[in-house]
């Protein structure tokens, strides 16, 4: 009873994030409920069109084959505007952001969702305080899963994420792309996982089904064990009722079921009873047939008769089964989708490290030099608005060109003022929230408390421009 009340203990997390706009041909994202995001420039001026039909291998092809056209035809034509690059880099600046964006936790921000099957969910007016207020990977992952709405092999991509909020977030998108109503069965779980939390059963009182739910529950025809369903069932009994899990992982390994490896991780120090038999059962979920039956065993073994009776009585339904095909069916999407977005990564990977590898082809001597040119030259603004700034390789490469100046060079153009409008390039860095040209800046002692025309100093321009990294960057300074 003790670990049920420590695992349910109420989330205090009020995060602020920004609302986002997903690109529709790189999104991959199978599921009815889809993170978007948007960068402030808009990639619109690459070429991609709205509305096309999200296609990820050929979209990806077809621009790659796109720029080393238009490779062959730089070299034909030489520009002297900077409109010559910004198609081919920002084709590339989006691949290296959707190649990090693949491999990391993604970060808290509020969630601006695209509903693709409007008769799903009534749960998309609460996601935001799901998500924020609760904790949905313990008692309530363990009753979805007994009830077969959610498997046992969602929870392990469920409780991968480090924050509660990704958590709880992973639960819910899973099962929100249920074909099927899911948003009685998940209120009435969350009502009976945490009764005393006020502010959960508050937030439930709220919520209210407007979405008419059409059941489909048409599925492949796979083959089941009705032995899994029953664990599946009897999971929540399973987690909340084995007291001491050791004594079961003991017989286990007596039968060779289980390494003492397996039984470290199991029941590793610090880890309450609850997540001890969640691990257990996690573990036997992918032994062979004979798991359940030695579980069985196991549990008679240590005594547990009326445990193994109630798990082997269990009646096993035709909507059991199909509750259990639609979720393995999920399940196998998923990875699927896992392993080809891991084939694309790779490929982005690869041609990323080739273009690094040419970086003069990619991106020509001379137009780093005219920019260069330029702020020498007084027309600073056009150097520090730059909008291929905000791209990491080409500003890197951008700043390394600067280094190669004598340091005394350095200094004078980061003090020059701009002709047109007397700013200097800290106020367009801090307008532009250009982080690593803002600490070069600032590094080649230019002015962080300059007004220029407008009267501004670089510290309102980043704070009005919601730059809050350069805000802190100058406020270390002690910037006015």
């Amino acid at each position: 009873m003790e670990d049920t009340q420590k695992e349910n203990q109420p989330m205090a997390t009020c995060e602020t994030t920004k609302i986002k706009q997903c690109d529709d041909v790189m999104n991959t994202n199978a599921s009815q409920v889809v993170s978007i995001e948007q960068d402030e420039h808009g990639f619109d001026r690459i070429g991609v069109q709205q509305g096309q039909s999200p296609k990820v291998k050929t979209g990806l092809f077809g621009r790659l084959a796109g720029f080393f056209r238009k490779k062959s035809r730089k070299k034909k034509t030489e520009e002297k505007e900077d409109k010559s690059i910004p198609d081919l880099w920002f084709v590339f600046q989006k691949l290296e952001k959707k190649t990090i964006e693949q491999q990391e936790d993604t970060r808290s921000r509020p969630t601006q969702r695209v509903i693709k099957d409007q008769k799903q969910h009534g749960l998309f007016p609460y996601y935001d305080e799901l998500i924020n207020q609760t904790v949905l990977d313990k008692m309530v992952l363990d009753n979805l899963i007994s009830r077969c709405i959610l498997m046992i092999e969602d929870r392990e991509e469920i409780i991968k994420p480090t924050t509660q909020r990704e958590r709880n977030k992973v639960l819910l998108d899973i099962l929100t792309d249920r074909p099927y109503g899911t948003f009685q069965v998940f209120k009435d779980v969350l009502k009976e996982s945490d009764p005393h939390n006020s502010d959960v059963q508050e937030l439930i009182s709220r919520m209210q089904c407007t979405v008419n739910s059409e059941e489909n529950m048409s599925c492949n025809k796979i083959n089941v064990n009705d032995n899994a369903i029953r664990m599946q069932k009897n999971y929540t009994l399973l987690v909340n009722n084995i007291v001491s899990t050791t004594d079961v992982t003991d017989y286990l390994i007596g039968e060779d079921i289980m390494l003492h490896e397996e039984q470290e991780e199991v029941c590793a120090s610090g880890l309450t009873t609850n997540e001890s038999n969640r691990r257990l059962l996690d573990k036997l979920l992918y032994k062979d047939r004979n798991g359940y039956h030695q579980l069985l065993k196991a549990l008679r073994h240590a005594e547990y008769f009326q445990i193994a009776n109630e798990v082997s009585n269990t009646a096993v339904t035709e909507f059991d089964q199909k509750l259990y095909r639609i979720g393995i069916t999920k399940f196998r999407d998923r990875q699927d989708t896992k392993e080809e977005n891991f084939e694309d990564f790779q490929f982005i990977r690869s041609t990323i490290e080739k273009l690094a590898s040419t970086q003069d082809d990619v991106i020509p001597k001379n137009i780093l030099e005219r920019l260069l040119k330029d702020w020498d030259t007084g027309y600073v603004c056009n150097v520090s608005s730059n909008r291929n700034m905000n791209y990491t390789m080409f500003l890197e490469m951008f700043i390394n060109n600067l280094n190669k100046l004598e340091h005394s060079k350095q200094e004078n153009l980061a003090c020059t003022q701009d002709i047109n409008n007397t700013d200097i390039a800290l106020s367009g860095s801090c307008s532009m929230g250009t982080v690593y040209l803002v600490k070069w800046l600032i590094s080649r002692k230019s002015d962080i408390n300059y007004c220029g025309k407008g009267g501004e100093t670089p510290l309102k321009v980043a704070q009005d421009h919601g730059h809050l990294e350069v805000v802190a960057l100058l406020k270390a300074e002690s910037a006015n």
